[in-house]
């Protein structure tokens, strides 16, 4: 079928739905809402960015990849097509859940649905962005991307298409998730304060310093830690792009392919 595809990789089950807004109908659309769900009630207790997956609008910007192994949903990655920035596509990463014995998945479902998006696009380049608070994932931004801010390095500044794909990201795509009247609030670092805030006062997904999930080179660690206030619930927005030069050196690296 047109826009989904299923695979087996690795022992699992990879599928891939292209904007399912545009041609599921309303009871597919809805299974397929309750299995994300699930995943993510069976990760961390709650569902998270509920308007990520309200409306059929929202649902045909998505390129949705899941991972099932022995008929249960383990992983899934939900990314976001943004608009277009001087006439190329913006792809966000969007949405990333893993059960704990899946965790090797999710690199994967990224370089899958990157590589997809790629080759749709003529193998031309793509901006990416990245919405984070963990350092594990910050790094990886910074390593398989290309022209990255924020970076490692705490001098750098933002160029003009940094900032014009922030402004395209925050003002549109995280406002309609958010379901908030305005955008929300992001500085010249590109954080956002309190992102994850609840109405309450707790915070969706809390963590420290110590619990954060952290990346295995201590310099991304200690840039996140200066970077982000967690206590807060803040996030970190990252524009990058991305080519299949990119995606081939990343695999050389051991990036999106490691040896071995």
């Amino acid at each position: 079928m047109l826009g989904r595809f299923r695979f087996p990789f690795k022992g699992s089950w990879i599928e891939l739905i292209d904007r399912p807004g545009d041609w599921m109908s309303d009871t597919e659309l809805s299974t397929l809402r309750d299995r994300l769900i699930d995943v993510m009630v069976s990760r961390v207790g709650e569902t998270l960015n509920p308007g990520y997956f309200s409306t059929r609008r929202d649902m045909s910007a998505r390129l949705v990849l899941i991972a099932s192994r022995g008929g249960q949903d383990t992983c899934f990655t939900a990314m976001a097509y943004a608009g277009r920035y001087q006439g190329r596509l913006v792809l966000h990463s969007g949405l990333t859940v893993s059960l704990q014995e899946a965790r090797g998945m999710m690199q994967w479902l990224y370089a899958f649905g990157t590589g997809y998006v790629i080759m749709k696009q003529g193998f031309r380049r793509v901006w990416c962005t990245s919405i984070t608070h963990t350092p594990r994932i910050y790094g990886s931004f910074v390593a398989y991307y290309r022209d990255v801010f924020p970076n490692l390095d705490p001098t750098a500044r933002p160029k003009d298409f940094h900032i014009a794909i922030r402004d395209k990201v925050v003002n549109d795509y995280a406002r309609r998730v958010l379901g908030a009247e305005k955008p929300p609030e992001i500085d010249g670092r590109f954080v956002l304060p309190g992102l994850r805030a609840k109405p309450d006062g707790g915070l969706f997904l809390p963590v420290d310093e110590k619990t954060v999930a952290q990346h295995r080179d201590p310099k991304v660690n200690k840039r996140v830690a200066k970077l982000l206030d967690y206590a807060r619930g803040d996030d970190v927005l990252q524009v990058g792009w991305l080519a299949p030069v990119a995606i081939m050196e990343a695999m050389f690296r051991g990036g999106f392919i490691r040896k071995g």
